[in-house]
């Protein structure tokens, strides 16, 4: 097994509202290792994108810490953000966008070459975000992630903003990247199938907090939290059209003062679960943060 290269020990992150503090992530502790790719899941609200900020420094911690132990410090982080529209500085060339990560560390990148090497012409480099389709968008910013040449890579969505014709050839981009490189991929998304083309390891998300992780295999096959159960029954397939989806009801809320977080709906919830958080816990790289587990046919004490 390789070594950590990113190393999460019970982050937290609030942010100040009006009515008081609301706590994007609670507890969360995670590992990437050296060449590997780990899923980030959930709905929208969960605590994705704060994971990625508070990686890269744009969110402050309320709790915990945050080891990326790349001897290179930030310059072994690469970022693609969900929008290449918004992503990408409209007034700036194609060029002078991937130069930039080079230029803030006093390097010199070529561009040409890093055009090419993401599937786009050297010509490309004297155009404007807007003169480009959003997959050619999007494969330069992958361009300008990677000219440090990142240990690890965090991309937060990025197929979403694209049509589905394109998202594929993104992925598979990626995909080969890593391959070629060796780099670590932490890749968020609420778009399942993606993550199990990409992902060797998946950390499920819930109102900020984990309540399951394990191999991206095991995860899709024999899910061990109700919350893991109901987003894969979520996934739209030919054999559900017409039915509603099973397991968990109502939308996301806001979390409990007291037990689980996913207790309000969770159609096993019991007394404990609402009154006693459960611990993440297992073993043989899967765990589940649920006081009764799923088991084959539903419910049981694992």
């Amino acid at each position: 097994m390789s070594e950590p290269l990113l190393v999460v020990r019970g982050l937290s992150v609030d942010f100040a509202l009006p009515g008081g503090a609301h706590r994007a992530l609670d507890s969360v502790s995670l590992t990437v290792r050296r060449g590997e790719t780990v899923g980030i899941v959930g709905e929208s609200g969960c605590g994705k994108t704060t994971l990625a900020r508070a990686i890269l420094g744009l969110e402050r911690p309320s709790a915990g810490s945050i080891e990326f132990r790349s001897p290179r410090g930030v310059e072994g982080l690469g970022m693609v953000w969900q929008d290449p529209s918004a992503s990408l500085d409209p007034r700036w060339t194609v060029a002078r966008s991937v130069a930039e990560p080079a230029r803030i560390h006093r390097k010199q990148a070529d561009v040409g070459a890093l055009l090419r090497e993401v599937g786009l012409d050297e010509s490309h480099g004297s155009r404007f975000p807007h003169e480009l389709s959003g997959g050619q968008r999007q494969r330069v910013a992958i361009a300008r992630a990677l000219s440090l040449r990142p240990d690890l890579l965090i991309c937060d969505e990025p197929t979403a903003a694209l049509d589905l014709s394109i998202q594929s050839q993104i992925l598979n981009l990626i995909r080969d990247e890593q391959r070629k490189l060796g780099f670590s991929v932490l890749y968020i998304s609420h778009d399942l199938p993606t993550v199990r083309f990409l992902c060797d390891r998946i950390v499920v998300l819930y109102l900020g907090r984990i309540v399951e992780e394990g191999p991206s295999g095991d995860l899709f096959e024999h899910p061990l939290h109700p919350y893991t159960r109901m987003l894969l029954d979520s996934v739209p397939s030919v054999e559900k059209v017409g039915q509603l989806p099973p397991g968990g009801v109502g939308e996301i809320g806001s979390r409990p003062d007291r037990g689980c977080v996913f207790a309000p709906r969770c159609p096993y919830a019991e007394d404990r679960c609402r009154s006693e958080a459960p611990p993440l816990r297992g073993g043989q790289g899967r765990q589940a943060a649920c006081w009764k587990p799923l088991g084959a046919t539903g419910p049981s004490d694992v």
